[in-house]
């Protein structure tokens, strides 16, 4: 082989080890990755909080979750939050691979709704208070739904219920004025015995009644039907916008194959946000879901759990 040549080679490589190209058409450098392997801890820290620490042994380079993930250039605080409860109830912890147990995954696990008396259950992570807000927030994670959420598609009726991620732009807490969020979940269609879809919606929040408002879009993929039993993807491409220049794009990668989930253009901020200024809060992964779903499944016997792995985020060249 000709020096040139090698010289070549070597330079893609050194490239394609910090960066990715994703499937949507942009080149970014990675920033952070974690597999939940040796190093890394998820500490109790009350019945409201959690938190996840160390280095990922085999991400050494780029992932620690102090430096890396909440450092610059993302600047946020991350936090696994529960709101309330104790551990009999809901659980966040590395736990081996269901499938793989040499490999370490993240479990989220709700054996009781932990929220409000039993009215939902909630485990989420929250990455909040980034200093300054993504115009455009480019990530992955992997997502393993377990056999025991089979018991959903036979829930007597349709349900719209069951988040998975979330993205607030504005935050309600903060800005109520303007609250504004994107939500991705799990959707059972219709009554009876259905399969399980993603779905989304962008929805405004009501200050005057302190609740979330008007859905201004939504959509369900049902062309899609979700797997249990496996691990997927999830590419996600947020883009700050108005009704012509926002955009969300979720991508699963299934048994080898990319497949396009959401393809959205429209608001991705509040539409009466004359000035938008990033987002500063999401949750890139959670677990949220209604007390009479919890209670549905435990009663067939089984948990409600799902997993993750394989956490990375990417740097956003267009943030300000």
């Amino acid at each position: 082989m000709k020096q040139s040549n090698i010289k070549i080679i070597f330079v893609c490589v050194a490239i394609c080890l910090f960066s990715e190209t994703l499937v949507f058409g942009q080149s970014r450098e990675l920033i952070f990755s974690s597999g939940f392997e040796e190093g890394t801890t998820v500490t109790q820290i009350d019945h409201k909080d959690a938190e996840i620490k160390g280095t990922d042994t085999l991400n050494t380079s780029k992932g620690n979750w102090e430096t890396n993930l909440e450092g610059a250039p993302n600047n946020c605080e991350f936090k696994i939050y529960y709101q309330d409860g104790d551990e009999s109830m809901r659980i966040a912890k590395i736990v081996p691979d269901p499938i793989n147990p040499k490999n370490h995954v993240a479990l989220f696990k709700i054996d009781k709704p932990n929220v409000f008396n039993g009215v939902k259950g909630r485990i989420q992570a929250n990455m909040y208070n980034c200093k300054e807000g993504f115009k455009n927030l480019t990530y992955s994670i992997r997502l393993f739904l377990p056999k025991d959420l089979d018991v959903l598609k036979s829930y007597p009726d349709a349900f719209t219920w069951f988040t998975l991620m979330e993205f607030w732009n504005d935050a309600p807490w903060v800005k109520p004025e303007t609250g504004f969020r994107i939500s991705v979940g799990l959707h059972k269609p219709g009554k009876g015995v259905d399969s399980l879809k993603f779905a989304i919606h962008g929805q405004v929040y009501n200050p005057e009644t302190k609740k979330q408002g008007k859905v201004i879009w939504e959509e369900t993929q049902n062309n899609f039907d979700v797997p249990t039993g496996k691990w997927m993807t999830l590419k996600v491409n947020f883009v700050e916008g108005d009704e012509a220049h926002g955009r969300f794009q979720l991508i699963a990668v299934f048994d080898k194959k990319e497949i396009e989930i959401f393809n959205i253009h429209n608001w991705t901020h509040h539409p009466e946000k004359t000035k938008p200024d990033g987002l500063t809060h999401h949750n890139p992964f959670k677990l949220y879901t209604s007390g009479k779903i919890i209670n549905y499944i435990n009663s067939k016997g089984k948990s409600t759990h799902v997993y993750w792995d394989d956490y990375e985020v990417w740097d956003n060249s267009n943030k300000q």
